[in-house]
């Protein structure tokens, strides 16, 4: 929502070295995108954003990392392009003003990964989410040291975490 590219460009470096095509996205109405604001951009238009890449560069077996608002992305993203993924990552998700509509069963995506920001200063807004979804079999959980923007104060715990898991 208010973070872009720029944000997980160390991240993406650190994953190309180990091997991982990374490609980190701005959505529209942001940053080098914030010409593309023309009122009408919401969440089916950062959905669209990211499918549309997918699409464009034929990407299969991904695995998508949303952080906050983006976890409504990428969970509508699978939703449209279910054959296309490997994974899902959250990152301290949240919903925010859309209500996000699927069309299809969300345990198609055989990986789910929520990776919950445990060192916010006070209490998480996200940790009842944490607390459910690791007492569910079909979600793998970690706890990082770390505010909520993970890809900048735990991004060497976040970088093991996504080149250790089994897509």
């Amino acid at each position: 929502m208010c973070h872009g590219g720029w944000c997980f460009r160390e991240l993406c470096e650190e994953l190309r070295h180990h091997g991982h095509r990374a490609v980190a996205l701005t959505l529209t109405g942001l940053a080098e995108r914030a010409h593309l604001l023309d009122g009408g951009v919401n969440l089916d238009t950062h959905i669209r954003d990211v499918a549309g890449v997918l699409e464009a560069e034929d990407v299969r077996d991904a695995v998508l990392v949303g952080h906050s608002y983006g976890g409504m992305v990428i969970t509508g993203v699978a939703d449209r392009l279910p054959g296309r993924m490997a994974g899902l990552v959250y990152l301290d998700v949240a919903s925010l003003l859309q209500p996000l509509r699927l069309t299809g069963d969300p345990a198609r995506i055989a990986r789910r990964v929520y990776v919950y920001a445990a060192g916010w200063q006070g209490e998480s807004p996200f940790t009842a989410t944490y607390e459910r979804l690791r007492e569910d079999p079909a979600w793998t959980t970690y706890a990082l040291d770390g505010g909520h923007n993970l890809m900048r104060d735990a991004p060497e715990d976040l970088l093991k975490i996504l080149t250790g898991a089994r897509w």
